[in-house]
């Protein structure tokens, strides 16, 4: 298999959501600005994958062509993208299993004043 088939792709819940997320948390972001950035990326990416396989778009590195699989692949991505926003909305993204890791404390800055 090339190596351009095994690219990381930055949508939730592939393997580079991990890693997006976690930067975004050491640079500072809050739980919540993190998973709406997370969002936002999966939704510009599943826009280009979408175009790609319309034919609207070329990319010599993205070989993603009109298919089933792809089509199938394109609706779950959303579908967990939209699980993802919709704990957002509820105010309940500290149970994301994607956040669940980076659990927020009120009380943290006093425990490191003890």
């Amino acid at each position: 298999m090339d190596d351009r088939c095994r690219a990381k792709v930055p949508v939730y819940p592939l393997d580079c959501s991990q890693v997006i997320i976690s930067l975004c948390r050491l640079c500072g972001a809050s739980q919540r600005s993190a998973a709406y950035f997370m969002v936002a990326l999966s939704l510009l990416c599943m826009v280009v994958l979408l175009a790609s396989m319309a034919g609207a778009l070329h990319l010599p590195v993205l070989a993603f062509g009109f298919s089933g699989f792809n089509l199938l692949l394109l609706f779950w991505l959303a579908f967990q993208t939209y699980q993802l926003y919709s704990r957002l909305c509820r105010r309940s993204e500290h149970e994301h299993p994607l956040l669940r890791q980076f659990q927020e404390s009120p009380d943290a800055s006093c425990e490191r004043d003890a």
